[in-house]
């Protein structure tokens, strides 16, 4: 889509020469070249840090930090005169490398010519030239290349950064037009032109190669030094990923034939933001080990792909915790072992799968086990304890409970058997042994049946006692 979109630019403004920025040209070129194979293009170094060593010129506190460390690096007698100055605002910087021209100047001009002679191998001075990148805010690349080769440019982005400086050239993007300015600003929270995670478009619009530093005499670029596994990683896997976008394209083009398939930036936006809201379980595995470094520290990471917290764990099937205000619960096997509910002046706790129970309010507290209450206090004094002795009691009284409720459940199945759906169809009245029995009056042609002392009510004819 953005590739189409610098066709159509290149073909209105009489482009025949495309220059893509480096690094984040590097998948685009190759994309172009395969949409376009007619108009030239070249893959060129021209990052913010060339810019700014063959230049001197800060316009703020990190451009600054970049200068100093940089020609630190170069040289021993500049870096003592860093260690020993007290650099701390711009204004600091910009003085202390005024004193120091004699020193940085010299250095600054060997790199100037390297770049010069590299640029110019690239760019001739005939023909109209455009520059490629992902995103403008101070837009360094078009500015160096612009000074190193004397000629106008016209810069192509896929967003820029409303600021004075972009007043300052010609340029187009592929997410807002030059007319659109007041809504074209550089807020990262504002999803309809960055995306809900930038840090995954910075990671396409990528390279396998390090940042560059500068370039060599014999025109090579030089790259930052790193062992950082993160870094590392991503240079390993990237190959694969510029190939992907390749095949697609072709695939796409392709499946279309003669048609030329038109991606609007807005409708791109809405895709990309939907696949980053709903991701697939594969698409986390995918990205778990590629990270975003902000600031000049490595150890400064965030995931590309927020990796998020699993709805189902293997282990919560054994152990859980569920906390909230009011409630607290650990879960073995998914019974419950113990529980701490606060319910507005009442405490009440459970233990081993709710066997034991503890109610404690401001005036007393009371035990339970398996719904028998045990043992009961009364504040102010101090708290009973469970005993071991009390406990056997406990479960001597519930067993012979239980075992006393098994008997009369079978005796009954024994004893009622027998009469099961006997009297079917007719009305059958039973008399309890109640008070109000004795205000009962009979029913005609009806089976009645006695329980418990009701043989001792005489206004009744019984058919069976039980």
């Amino acid at each position: 889509g953005y590739m189409r979109f610098v066709e159509e630019q290149a073909i209105k403004n009489n482009i025949d020469h495309l220059l893509f920025v480096a690094r984040d040209g590097y998948t685009l070129q190759k994309v172009f070249n395969f949409l376009n194979p007619n108009i030239k293009t070249n893959y060129i170094y021209a990052n913010g840090s060339i810019n700014r060593i063959t230049s001197l010129e800060v316009s703020n506190i990190d451009h600054c930090h970049h200068i100093a460390n940089f020609f630190s690096n170069l040289s021993d007698e500049f870096k003592k005169a860093v260690d020993s100055s007290l650099l701390k605002t711009i204004g600091d910087y910009k003085l202390f490398f005024k004193r120091n021209e004699n020193i940085l100047k010299p250095l600054s001009q060997q790199l100037s010519v390297s770049y010069h002679r590299y640029v110019n191998s690239i760019v001739k001075k005939e023909g109209n030239n455009a520059v490629v990148d992902s995103m403008a805010r101070s837009f360094s690349s078009l500015d160096l290349l612009q000074r190193f080769t004397g000629k106008d440019m016209l810069g192509l982005y896929w967003v820029y950064a409303k600021t004075p400086l972009a007043e300052q050239f010609n340029f187009t993007t592929f997410a807002h037009t030059i007319h659109d300015a007041d809504t074209t600003v550089w807020d990262k929270k504002n999803t309809d032109v960055f995306t809900r995670n930038w840090d995954i478009m910075e990671f396409f619009f990528s390279s396998p190669e390090q940042p560059i530093k500068y370039i060599n005499e014999d025109g090579t670029p030089q790259y930052e030094e790193t062992n950082n596994k993160y870094k590392l990683y991503r240079s390993e896997i990237y190959p694969s990923l510029s190939d992907g976008v390749v095949r697609f394209t072709k695939d796409l083009c392709e499946f279309w034939k003669d048609k030329k398939i038109i991606l609007d930036f807005n409708l791109l936006t809405k895709w990309i933001n939907c696949f980053l809201a709903c991701p697939h379980k594969k698409d986390f595995e995918a990205f778990k080990k590629i990270v975003f470094f902000f600031g000049d520290n490595d150890d400064l990471v965030r995931p590309i792909f927020k990796q998020p917290k699993p709805k189902f764990q293997l282990k919560r099937l054994f152990y859980s915790k569920e906390n909230s205000s009011t409630c607290k619960q650990k879960k073995i096997l998914g019974l419950l072992i113990y529980s701490r509910k606060q319910i507005k002046d009442t405490l009440i706790k459970k233990r081993f799968f709710g066997l034991l129970k503890t109610v404690k309010t401001s005036a007393s507290k009371k035990n339970y086990f398996c719904g028998i209450r045990f043992k009961t206090k009364k504040y102010p004094s101090n708290i009973m304890r469970l005993d071991q002795n009390d406990l056997w009691q406990v479960i001597d009284m519930v067993t012979e409970k239980v075992q006393r409720s098994l008997t009369v459940a079978f005796l009954h199945q024994k004893t009622f058997g027998e009469f099961r759906n006997k009297y079917e169809g007719k009305n059958v009245v039973l008399v309890g042994a109640g008070p109000s029995a004795l205000y009962f009056k009979p029913l005609k042609d009806a089976i009645y049946v006695g329980l418990n002392r009701a043989y001792l009510l005489s206004s009744v004819h019984f058919d069976y006692l039980f």
